[in-house]
């Protein structure tokens, strides 16, 4: 009510919590996509890995998956530098050289399109 819509078309989960099998959180967003209330779900400030095990629980067992992951780039002036892996918009280089490793080629793309 506090939104006045009946549905949301993305919602985000902000600061994952490792310590929680990605399972039931998987599994309840899906309720909530079933129920109409949201139409997509990301992640913010979630590691890549994590969004992998994410969406590779959802693909596994017929599920929708994350389709968004945002990381740190809500703030219009950065106050600390993105973790290990993020890409940052204020330079061409990935944060500690993660796209060396081949962790975040591709990335974006494959979130939007999961």
């Amino acid at each position: 009510a506090r939104l006045q819509t009946d549905c949301i078309d993305i919602y985000y989960l902000h600061r994952d919590d490792p310590s929680v099998p990605v399972a039931p959180i998987i599994d309840n967003l899906n309720r909530h996509v079933t129920d109409g209330k949201i139409h997509l779900f990301g992640a913010s400030n979630w590691r890549c890995g994590r969004i992998e095990e994410a969406n590779g629980y959802a693909s596994s067992n017929g599920l929708q998956g994350f389709s968004v992951s945002s990381v740190q780039f809500s703030l219009a002036v950065e106050h600390e530098r993105p973790h290990r892996g993020a890409v940052s918009l204020r330079s061409k280089e990935p944060a500690d050289g993660a796209e060396a490793d081949g962790r975040t080629k591709g990335m974006i793309v494959s979130l939007l399109h999961a």
